[in-house]
């Protein structure tokens, strides 16, 4: 399953495309279920590409389910660009799916806690696919957290950035 965030044709429902102002963008993700060799069971793995301040990168993880997979992969994202001062990484207290509905076809509603030095938020998102509504709230978390903590140290430059502005070496 691989989703790109621009081009939901049901924004009006979910927070798919990024939200207005937000830092931090959920570009894409994808967690395919493969094989491991040296288990021989089915491990849920996850990729997401993530922007700020105008670098990419793209996050993996491994996991004991998509979800938790998908959210490692986000944050593994998050540390490489140096979302928040000295890599440290928000703390996810809680994360709930459920069913908005009767059915096999009902939207789901994710619901996270997550929690970074002394400030805590919650974010809740409803869509048809509850990965997905699990991927936008964690999105939403971390860019809520990084609202609010903006102004609590000087922002770390992402170690591509500085290579970029440092120029090829040797040069003069």
């Amino acid at each position: 399953m691989t989703i790109h965030l621009q081009s939901s044709p049901r924004a009006d429902l979910s927070p798919a495309t990024p939200e207005r102002d937000d830092p931090v963008e959920l570009i894409e993700y994808s967690s395919p279920i493969g094989w491991s060799i040296v288990y021989g069971s089915l491990t849920p793995s996850g990729f997401v590409r993530l922007r700020f301040q105008g670098q990419e990168v793209i996050g993996s993880a491994t996991g004991n389910g998509n979800v938790d997979a998908l959210f490692k992969a986000m944050m593994n994202a998050a540390r490489q660009l140096c979302v928040f001062p000295n890599g440290d990484l928000p703390k996810l207290e809680d994360w709930d799916v459920r069913s908005s509905g009767v059915g096999s076809d009902a939207p789901g509603v994710a619901t996270v806690v997550m929690t970074y030095r002394s400030r805590q938020v919650t974010v809740r998102r409803h869509h048809a696919n509850a990965v997905h509504a699990s991927m936008t709230a964690f999105k939403a978390s971390l860019n809520d957290l990084v609202r609010q903590t903006a102004n609590d140290a000087p922002p770390v430059v992402p170690p591509a950035a500085q290579a970029a502005e440092s120029g090829p070496e040797g040069s003069d």
